[in-house]
């Protein structure tokens, strides 16, 4: 943070647009909100898990409150994003379109977008999903853990996200049919995909156009001229966030392409990837990111320590929420900071049960 506002000084100029620079006041904010939105969750999820008990615990209330939220899920399905306007008196969002998908509606329920939801209700699965393997009960008065599955993976797919849709599909896939020292491997792979992601966007090294057709082949073309607009955008960025590789541009849009002559905005940023590396460089993304990407790589190591067939597979769980929350990073914004807490939830779960020494 301190890098990015003492590398920021120079205003910039597009036609009647005046982008101002940055100093160490700035760096202040930025650094006040890595501490509020990235470091107060990650140490919250650390606190917690304090044993394998207190992670059974976790993933159990976990999918005990989303069962009760999926029933206002469904009934946005039908009543279309109503919640938020009927408690609050405004709309989560300013276009209403954005709630149309598949010719029904994409619930929000509270939150700012359908896609933070979609991977909101894949956590959800993932926590089925291992109680069901394991045959534990979420509540007392549903005695079917595998019915409660089913319900959850039946919600993900209502609320019409592809994204949410794979990445439920494979975890569920990687907790019923493999071993958790498979899921753990998968997880880390998928982490360090998304470490080695800038870098392979800066060499070029992406096969966008590839991605596009496959996904043109297998979906619908609505979809794919999305995913290309996204490539193409993401390019353009990218080859600005290597003029400021190591700080960024900092806030206050100073990472996005402007028009030089009428000042409008050329660029939408989507991934939170990207923002986090046209914002705060490479150095900001590795300490941002290193942070979902890290304990996931330390579970994977020391998941031998682990004694207990139970617990592995819990943590084999966990490691796939936070792998595939941080993937959603790559294509979505960051909505939420839960990412950061299962993050964390699971650094804690790195060192006061699975460092070796210590008791499970």
């Amino acid at each position: 943070g301190i890098g990015t506002g003492l590398t920021n000084g120079e205003v910039q100029i597009f036609g009647p647009r005046v982008v101002p620079g940055i100093g160490l006041y700035d760096s202040y904010h930025m650094i006040l909100a890595d501490v509020l939105q990235v470091l107060m969750p990650f140490w919250a999820g650390a606190i917690v898990a304090t044993s394998a008990a207190r992670l059974q615990e976790m993933l159990r209330l976990l999918a005990f409150y989303l069962l009760l939220y999926s029933v206002f899920v469904i009934a946005e399905l039908r009543l279309s994003p109503v919640f938020h306007r009927w408690v609050y008196g405004v709309n989560a969002f300013e276009d209403f379109s954005m709630a149309m998908r598949g010719g029904g509606y994409r619930p929000n329920v509270f939150l700012s977008h359908g896609l933070e939801l979609a991977i909101l209700q894949f956590c959800g699965v993932m926590s089925a999903a291992v109680h069901a393997k394991l045959d534990l009960v979420i509540w007392e008065k549903l005695k079917r853990p595998r019915l409660t599955f089913a319900w959850f993976f039946g919600v993900q797919v209502l609320v019409k996200s592809l994204g949410g849709l794979v990445f439920a599909t494979v975890g569920s896939i990687l907790i019923w049919f493999f071993r958790p020292k498979m899921q753990l491997r998968v997880a880390a792979a998928v982490a360090l995909i998304v470490m080695a992601y800038p870098a392979l966007r800066l060499n070029h090294m992406i096969p966008d156009k590839e991605i596009v057709e496959f996904v043109r082949e297998h979906t619908n073309e609505e979809r794919a001229g999305s995913l290309n607009f996204r490539f193409t955008n993401e390019q353009s960025l990218v080859d600005k966030s290597m003029r400021k590789l190591w700080f960024g541009w900092g806030q206050y849009l100073r990472a996005v392409l402007f028009d030089p002559v009428s000042g409008d905005e050329l660029s939408v940023r989507d991934g939170a990837w990207i923002i986090t590396l046209g914002e705060r460089g490479l150095l900001g993304f590795v300490g941002i990111f290193g942070l979902l990407v890290f304990p996931v790589i330390v579970a994977y190591r020391r998941l031998k320590h682990a004694h207990d067939p139970r617990l592995k597979r819990l943590i084999g769980a966990l490691a796939i929420i936070v792998a595939f929350a941080t993937l959603d990073l790559v294509p979505n914004g960051m909505f939420n900071t839960l990412a950061f807490f299962f993050a964390g939830l699971l650094d804690g779960v790195n060192e006061n049960v699975l460092r070796p020494g210590r008791r499970a």
